[in-house]
């Protein structure tokens, strides 16, 4: 699919410059992935639907917390703030969204560390949603590691809450 996707004219081109307005990386945009690419805007504060995003416009409902890993790239986090009751656009999705994308990007090894976990959150989320303890783990998970990391970021203790992050992302994967 990619920019030419028959199934939507999307402006690339626009979203481009907007992205670079608020402050990100335009080629962070996912060209081969909507729900990606879209995630990603709404991320960065943008809608979709103004460069012309039909995605979530047909009527598949979902039957979980998300039928695919790829529906939010900020998997763990966005999972407990839906176990909570929290919104998309939370307090706390937004700081961590803008630690990403301001001081782990900027940091040496940090587009790294970003694709790594990109790459192994989606099965954690998706072995802890069929688990009947779900709630609990994602509960744990929120006031474990979300909250300290959100201190530590409002105190300035960037690589602490880093070193948190990744740490417990880690064993969430032997979970």
């Amino acid at each position: 699919m990619g920019r030419n996707d028959k199934f939507e004219s999307f402006d690339y081109e626009n979203a481009e410059l907007d992205i670079l307005d608020a402050g990100g990386d335009p080629d962070c945009l996912n060209y081969n992935n909507r729900e990606k690419r879209d995630r990603f805007l709404k991320d960065m504060g943008l809608d979709p639907k103004s460069y012309g995003s039909t995605v979530g416009n047909d009527s598949k409902k979902k039957s979980g917390w998300f039928d695919e890993p790829e529906d939010d790239p900020c998997f763990l986090t966005s999972a407990c703030v839906h176990a909570r009751g929290l919104p998309d656009d939370c307090e706390e999705l937004t700081l961590l969204r803008r630690y990403r994308d301001t001081y782990l990007r900027g940091r040496a090894g940090g587009e790294d560390a970003i694709r790594e976990y990109y790459d192994i959150a989606p099965d954690i989320v998706s072995r802890i949603n069929k688990r009947k303890d779900a709630d609990t783990i994602w509960n744990s998970v929120y006031e474990d590691m979300i909250l300290p990391c959100i201190s530590m970021i409002r105190e300035g203790r960037m690589e602490e809450a880093f070193e948190l992050y990744r740490s417990c992302t880690l064993r969430l994967r032997e979970t």
